[in-house]
């Protein structure tokens, strides 16, 4: 009975934990291609998609942290603190 309300409650956490560090994977994705292009700019055409897919991927994980996405199993965040 103890431990019930904290499983309970670690198991609607666990898919904003997992998208936290798929989160935290597409910005060193991002990166190493912003790099790769800007050490050898004749290579765009070889990033360029990874870059885009990842900013693509980014930008939704982002936006269903902030505000929930129910594909995403995202409820929308509502403590001020986190939204800062």
């Amino acid at each position: 009975a103890v431990l019930q309300p904290l499983l309970v409650r670690l198991n609607l956490s666990a898919p904003v934990i997992n998208l936290a560090g798929r989160q935290r994977m597409l910005s060193q994705r991002l990166v190493k291609s912003a790099l790769a292009i800007a050490r050898a700019p004749e290579e765009i055409e070889r990033w360029a998609p990874e870059l885009t897919e990842s900013l693509r991927d980014w930008r939704r994980v982002h936006a269903g942290l902030r505000q929930g996405d129910a594909a995403l199993q995202l409820t929308p965040t509502l403590a001020a603190d986190i939204l800062q």
